[in-house]
């Protein structure tokens, strides 16, 4: 039987409300309940649960049988006071734990009132692992924060649409402390620019006069690709690029492998690689539109 709770999940249209409870997730949410109410010395009993679940007595039986056989629970019998074995109250508080941790998250960096924070917080607790958990509870009572790379990124989630200028700099493959500039270095403004559309978004490297015929090559998932070039600039998509976070630092660093072919080759040789390091700003921090 579906619970009034369930249908409201169900009866939405949104991606990720509209999965049916499991089995898990109802034991879950029952041991919530009983160690709250354990917590505050309140006698717990069927009919109340009922009450609390809106869920039928019939349903409500059965799902206590079920939690007495997965040891959450004393040997049981309808009408009886339901009690929490040990290992049921410890299963109960990480439960309340991951309810209060995520609800408090979600409002403070999600901006939504507590009922919305509750909801989802009541999907998502049943999910995720421990460490999330204990990230959680550090951020609510820190702020800290972890240093992280992301890699396949579109940077539609830091940018609004629209154009952005950043420095970019070559440098020989593979060489570092210290990093050498490559030598077509010079063949390229150190501005470049980053277009954000609603669907993509890329680096365009505006390429100066030179007595190098460059042909600029990036490495997609599916291998070596030519990069578009339009009106003196070359394209680079951002997923290319893997982005470094650092706490507490505006700047984002940006990095890809890219190749410099002067012919036209089927494909660029170890010997043309280079890499490409970008330096962009975080939202509130960024470069001129």
């Amino acid at each position: 039987m579906t619970t009034k709770k369930e249908k409201e999940f169900l009866q939405s249209q949104e991606v990720g409300q509209n999965v049916a409870y499991s089995q898990k997730e109802r034991e879950e949410d029952v041991l919530e309940i009983l160690y709250q109410w354990y917590r505050e010395e309140h006698p717990a009993n069927s009919e109340k649960l009922c009450d609390s679940l809106d869920l039928g007595r019939r349903e409500v039986n059965g799902l206590l049988r079920k939690m007495a056989q997965h040891g959450y629970l004393e040997a049981w019998e309808p009408g009886e006071e339901i009690k929490l074995t040990a290992f049921g109250k410890a299963q109960g508080a990480e439960c309340l734990a991951r309810h209060q941790s995520l609800t408090q998250f979600l409002e403070m960096v999600c901006g939504v009132d507590e009922k919305t924070a509750e909801e989802n917080a009541c999907r998502m607790e049943h999910v995720i692992s421990k460490e999330i958990v204990q990230g959680f509870s550090r951020f609510i009572r820190y702020g800290d924060v972890f240093e992280r790379s992301i890699r396949n990124s579109n940077l539609r989630f830091l940018y609004e649409t629209g154009e952005y200028r950043f420095y970019m700099s070559l440098y020989r493959a593979g060489v570092r402390y210290p990093r050498i500039l490559a030598d077509e270095t010079e063949d390229f403004e150190s501005i470049l620019r980053l277009e954000v559309g609603e669907e993509a978004s890329s680096f365009w490297l505006k390429k100066k006069r030179s007595e190098r015929e460059n042909i600029l090559w990036y490495c997609s998932r599916s291998g070596w690709k030519r990069a578009e070039e339009r009106q003196g600039e070359y394209r680079l998509p951002t997923e290319i690029f893997v982005f470094s976070f650092v706490p507490d630092d505006p700047i984002i660093e940006g990095e890809s492998v890219v190749a410099l072919t002067q012919e036209d080759k089927t494909l660029p040789s170890e010997s043309d690689f280079r890499e490409i390091n970008v330096h962009i700003w975080q939202e509130g921090n960024h470069g001129t539109r």
